[in-house]
């Protein structure tokens, strides 16, 4: 769970489809279902790995579903709520955190997935060190939402 282990020296690394070119760990990503019930994410913050900033997340997906567990490895049960930048659009350096990207969202969904389809430049994966949501939830729980591991019922790494 190297992305919500709150430890900038660790990283998640993607590959995608197993292919080693250029365009490896594009529309690649995770999933998180959260034990607490739904939420509303209205933003995130990426914060970079250590090297290899050509592997930087520049345009990311975060689409939401309330649909049972065993359907959300299927593409069509899923809604895109944002669809843009991921903040790192300009290099923040090594092991920094990007600014907070915010957008508006009146769903309230308990899994969340995010998937990148533009990296930083030419490389054979796509890395990070630590990703956040932020938003609310609808017990009146104001979360940061870290989705820690605390929060965590489901965390699915996808690579198409």
């Amino acid at each position: 769970m190297n992305i919500f282990d709150q430890n900038i020296h660790t990283y998640y690394i993607n590959y995608g489809s197993g292919s080693f070119n250029e365009h490896g760990g594009i529309n690649t990503g995770f999933f998180a279902t959260l034990s607490i019930g739904r939420c509303f994410v209205r933003g995130f913050q990426f914060t970079t790995a250590s090297n290899k900033p050509n592997r930087d997340p520049i345009e990311i997906t975060i689409e939401g579903s309330n649909s049972p567990s065993w359907l959300l490895k299927f593409g069509n049960s899923w809604t895109v709520i944002y669809n843009g930048t991921s903040g790192l659009k300009d290099d923040p350096g090594r092991k920094k955190t990007g600014p907070i990207q915010t957008f508006t969202n009146s769903l309230s969904l308990q899994s969340y997935r995010v998937l990148v389809t533009k990296k930083r430049g030419i490389g054979n994966s796509v890395q990070y060190a630590e990703f956040t949501f932020h938003g609310d939830c609808r017990t009146g729980y104001n979360l940061e939402i870290h989705f820690r591991i605390q929060l965590l019922l489901i965390i699915n790494y996808i690579d198409f």
